[in-house]
C-alpha cells in the first residue's frame, strides 16, 4: 500500500484512524569526497532508489562521524515518499550538478515527526504558515499586520506632509502644463481631476510630448531620514486601451522619483503594460527603471534626440501579488477602476521601494525593489519630491481618440509622529539694521508722533541751475529740526510765479554746509527761489527694510533647485538707543511679498559657519 509515510495508524483500528505525521529520513553515508565535505543545507542532491530510478533528496541537516562518513537528514522526493521507496545501498550520492559524486549510501531509515497543525475549523486545508526563519504568519480579520518601509509595525501615527482632495483643481497648490490640446480640468460629475489629451499624431521634434496634460504640486514634500515615506493616491485610466498614450501618476519630477505608468503600447486593460518606474539623475544622466509584471527594463534619456534608449532587459518582473487572479488576493487588475495606489520608500540614499494597491480593504504589495549592487549611487537623488499626474501622446504615433486620466485624492506622509514646528534646519539667521534717531520716518504721511514721524520740510528759498543748490540755512541740519538729510527727495509743490521745474525723482546726495546741497539731477529749468520745494522721505522709505529670508535658488556647488524645507520657529527683535534711552520699534512681516523700487543690498549675519542657504537681497 502506498502513502504510509504520511500517516500513523493507531491500533487496534488498523484500517481506520490515521494521525498525520511528517516524514523525514536519515541516510548513513560512507566514502565521502572530499574529506570533511560540508554538505549544503537546503540543497538538493540525487541518488538511486529501490525502483532503480534516480530521485532528488533535500538535505536539511547532517552529522559527520569521521572525515568520510556520517548521516544526512533528508526529505525524499514525493514519488519516493508515497511509493515507499528507499535509497539503494551502495548507490552514489551525487551533487546538484548531476555529475560530482560526494559519497555512497551505506544504509537508511525512516523518521517520523509528530505534526501539530493549527488549521481552520471549516477547512483543514487552511493552516498556519511558518516561513524559513520560523516566523508564523499571523493576520487579522481585515488583513495582515502592516510594516512600514523601515519594518516598523503600522499601528497608528503618521505626520501628513501634504493632502489633496480634488473637489476643485486646487490651482493654488499645483502647476498646470497643457499644450497641443491637452487640458487639466475639474469634473463636477465624478468630482475629481480630469486630464485629457486629444486624438491625432504628435510631431513636435524637440519635446516628444506635443499633446500633453500635466499637473504638479508646488510643494516638494520633505523627507525625514529614518522614517518611512508613504504616498497614496486614487486614479483611474479613462479607457480600456489606447495605443500611443502614456499615463503617469506618482511622486516624481523631471529628474527623480517613483511613479505608476501605463505605457504607450497599452491595447487592453489586462495590465501587461502597467509599469512601476524609478527615475534618477544620480549619476548625472537621466535614467529610468521600468518594472512590469514579466520584465524589468532600464532606459537612458538622450537629450540630443529627445528619446529613451533601452540599455538593459531582464526577465524578472513583479515579485509580489501579480494582480492577475493568481496571487493571494485572487484579484485581476482593472486600470479603469478607481483604485488606491501606494508607494513607500526608504531613502537615505539607499533602501527599499515598494509599490502596491488596496484590494478589498487590504494593503497589497505588488512589487518590492531592493537597491542592491547600486554602484555607490542612490535610487534617486532625493526623497523630497512633488506629487505629479501626467498624460501625453507619444511622438509620431497616431492616437485614434481622445484619452483621459481621472484623479480624486492624494496624500504624502512621513510614518512617524513628528512635530513639524520643532524641526527644521536648526540654523539661526540674524540681520542687523542701524537707525539714526534723528532720521525718523513719516509713517504713511499721517504725522503721527507715536509712529516716529519725521515732518517734511517745505522751502521757497531754493535757487540753482546745476546739481549744486542753495537753500536757506534754517532747513539744513544744524542740530535742531526741522531739517533735510541726504536721501530726501525734492518735490515741486507750487511755482508761486517762478519758472523753475525739477526732474522727476531728484534726490539729495550730500549736505555740503548750512546753505549748500548737492542733488543727483539738475533742475529742468533753474530755480529762482520763489517756488515751493518740498523735501521729504520717499514713500518707499517709510519703513526700513531689515531683511529678507529666502532660500537660495540653488545651493553652492549644485545645479539643482534647492528644495530644502525651512521651518521658521520664532522671530526676535531688539531695539536700543546708543545713549541708553528708551527705544521702540514696529515690525511688519510679509509672506511672499512683491518688492519694487528697492535696490537695498542687505548684509547677512549667521551663527553658522559658513553661512546657510539664505540670501540677503
Amino acid at each position: 500500500m502506498a502513502g504510509e509515510r504520511t500517516f500513523l495508524q493507531v491500533p487496534p483500528d488498523s484500517t481506520g484512524k490515521r494521525v498525520r505525521m511528517t516524514h523525514t529520513a536519515e541516510i548513513f553515508y560512507q566514502n565521502g569526497v572530499p574529506d570533511n565535505y560540508n554538505w549544503g543545507i537546503g540543497e538538493m542532491y540525487r541518488t538511486t532508489f529501490s525502483d532503480g530510478n534516480v530521485y532528488t533528496i533535500h538535505v536539511h541537516g547532517y552529522h559527520r562521524t569521521s572525515a568520510t562518513t556520517g548521516v544526512l537528514e533528508v526529505h525524499y522526493n514525493k514519488t519516493a515518499k508515497y511509493d515507499n521507496l528507499t535509497p539503494t545501498i551502495g548507490a552514489n550520492i551525487i551533487d546538484e550538478d548531476g555529475v560530482t559524486v560526494r559519497a555512497t549510501v551505506q544504509s537508511s531509515r525512516d523518521v517520523y515527526i509528530n505534526s501539530n497543525h493549527i488549521i481552520g475549523y471549516d477547512n483543514p486545508e487552511y493552516g498556519v504558515d511558518v516561513d524559513p526563519t520560523g516566523s508564523m504568519n499571523v493576520r487579522f480579520a481585515e488583513g495582515l499586520p502592516q510594516l512600514d518601509a523601515f519594518g516598523k509595525l503600522r499601528v497608528s501615527g503618521k505626520t501628513i506632509l501634504g493632502d489633496y482632495i480634488f473637489t476643485s483643481t486646487l490651482s493654488g497648490d499645483f502647476a498646470r502644463t497643457q499644450y497641443g490640446g491637452g487640458t487639466v480640468t475639474h469634473d463636477t460629475t465624478f468630482n475629481g481631476l480630469l486630464l485629457t489629451t486629444p486624438s491625432g499624431t504628435s510631431t513636435e521634434v524637440g519635446n516628444n510630448r506635443e499633446k500633453k496634460a500635466q499637473y504638479t504640486s508646488n510643494t516638494y514634500h520633505h523627507y525625514f531620514p529614518g522614517s518611512s515615506h508613504l504616498i497614496m493616491m486614487t486614479a483611474a485610466v479613462g479607457d480600456t486601451g489606447q495605443a500611443g498614450v502614456v499615463r503617469e501618476w506618482g511622486y516624481y519630477d523631471d529628474d527623480n522619483g517613483y511613479y505608476f505608468r501605463v505605457n504607450e503600447e497599452q491595447t487592453s486593460e489586462a495590465g501587461d503594460n502597467f509599469e512601476f518606474v524609478i527615475r534618477s539623475s544620480a549619476d548625472g544622466n537621466l535614467r529610468e527603471k521600468r518594472i512590469a509584471r514579466d520584465y524589468t527594463k532600464d532606459y537612458l534619456w538622450d537629450s540630443g534626440t529627445s528619446t529613451w534608449t533601452e540599455t538593459a532587459t531582464i526577465t524578472d518582473g513583479w515579485n509580489g501579488d501579480p494582480w492577475d487572479g493568481t496571487g493571494d488576493s485572487a484579484t485581476t487588475m482593472s486600470l479603469t477602476s478607481d483604485n488606491i495606489y501606494w508607494i513607500d520608500i526608504q531613502w537615505l540614499g539607499a533602501g527599499r521601494v515598494r509599490f502596491g494597491t488596496f484590494i478589498k480593504g487590504e494593503r497589497t504589495v505588488i512589487h518590492q525593489y531592493y537597491h542592491d549592487n547600486n554602484n555607490g549611487l542612490p535610487h534617486s537623488q532625493t526623497g523630497a519630491l512633488p506629487l505629479q499626474f501626467a498624460q501625453y501622446n507619444v511622438l509620431d504615433q497616431t492616437v485614434t481618440s481622445s484619452s483621459t486620466l481621472k484623479v480624486w485624492c492624494a496624500i504624502i506622509a512621513t510614518e512617524a509622529n513628528i512635530d513639524l514646528k520643532g524641526l527644521g534646519r536648526g540654523q539661526l539667521e540674524t540681520f542687523t539694521a542701524t537707525f539714526d534717531p534723528n532720521n525718523l520716518n513719516d509713517w504713511k504721511g499721517t504725522n503721527d508722533i507715536g509712529k516716529g514721524d519725521r515732518i517734511g520740510v517745505t522751502s521757497d528759498g531754493v535757487t540753482g541751475s546745476t546739481t549744486t543748490l542753495t537753500v536757506p540755512n534754517t532747513i539744513v541740519d544744524t542740530g535742531a529740526g526741522p531739517f533735510i538729510r541726504a536721501g530726501y527727495i525734492l518735490h515741486l509743490e507750487a511755482a508761486n510765479g517762478g519758472s523753475g521745474t525739477l526732474q522727476m525723482g531728484t534726490v539729495v546726495l550730500e549736505i555740503v554746509n548750512s546753505t549748500t546741497i548737492i542733488v543727483d539731477k539738475a533742475p529742468a529749468t533753474p530755480l529762482t527761489g520763489v517756488e515751493d520745494i518740498r523735501f521729504h522721505l520717499h514713500v518707499d522709505d517709510e519703513y526700513n527694510l531689515i531683511g529678507i529670508l529666502t532660500p537660495r535658488a540653488k545651493l553652492d556647488g549644485q545645479t539643482k533647485t534647492n528644495r530644502t524645507l525651512y521651518l521658521p520657529q520664532q522671530m526676535e527683535a531688539m531695539a536700543y538707543h546708543a545713549d541708553g534711552s528708551d527705544a521702540f520699534c514696529e515690525i511688519e512681516v510679509y509672506v511672499n511679498p512683491v518688492l519694487s523700487g528697492n535696490a537695498t543690498v542687505l548684509p547677512l549675519e549667521s551663527t553658522a559657519t559658513p553661512a546657510g542657504p539664505f540670501v540677503g537681497n
